[in-house]
């Protein structure tokens, strides 16, 4: 009954593109021990253990709270993510205007895809620490332990706000670049009809 369990969707590694893979980290936190478990390489695991060899004194003495740092630092990940992605969106928008490709629709079909299965995760997360928030609400625990989860159920749900938004925009694009082909190829067709009259 005092041993927490939870899983986490972290980043398996570093990545610029939406198109990223995951890892499923398990955390076993107990009063006086922390287990993870995972299949590959952790890079919010990495981060945190690497800190803590180096600086010894910055190893929290109360094992949740290293879960809540390992946890924050895999959402921050995840937000570093998004941010970079909102230039590139605006990047797309004024190609899609000046040069139309279909490699572009191509990229924003991916994109898409991507931000879709994205909002999944986030949508996890949110629900796990507004979980865990209302747990812990009625349980004693570290000090830091409320503003650390609060701050990463707000994470979360700022991601998840994000990867709909992105979704909506990329959405649009899409809209507007097959309602810009058509009118283009409206445009041709009308010449083409003008010349097979003039030859008829």
């Amino acid at each position: 009954g005092d041993i927490l369990f939870i899983l986490l969707r972290g980043l398996s590694s570093e990545n610029d593109s939406l198109d990223v893979e995951t890892i499923q980290i398990g955390l076993f936190m107990g009063n006086d021990f922390l287990i993870t478990r995972h299949d590959k390489l952790s890079p919010s695991i990495n981060h945190y253990w690497e800190s803590c060899e180096q600086n010894a004194e910055a190893l929290p003495p109360d094992p949740h709270l290293i879960g809540w740092y390992i946890s924050r630092f895999a959402a921050t990940r995840y937000l570093d993510l998004m941010n970079n992605f909102e230039p590139r969106l605006g990047e797309m928008e004024e190609r899609m205007f000046r040069r139309p490709r279909d490699t572009l629709l191509n990229q924003l079909t991916a994109n898409r895809t991507s931000l879709r299965h994205l909002s999944r995760i986030f949508n996890y997360h949110v629900r796990v620490f507004q979980g865990l928030r209302q747990h812990y609400q009625t349980k004693n625990g570290p000090a830091d332990l409320p503003h650390l989860l609060n701050d990463l159920y707000e994470h979360y749900d700022r991601l998840s706000g994000l990867a709909h938004m992105f979704y909506d925009v990329t959405g649009d694009l899409i809209d507007g670049y097959l309602s810009t082909s058509s009118h283009r190829l409206n445009n041709t067709m009308r010449v083409l009809t003008v010349i097979t009259a003039i030859f008829v």
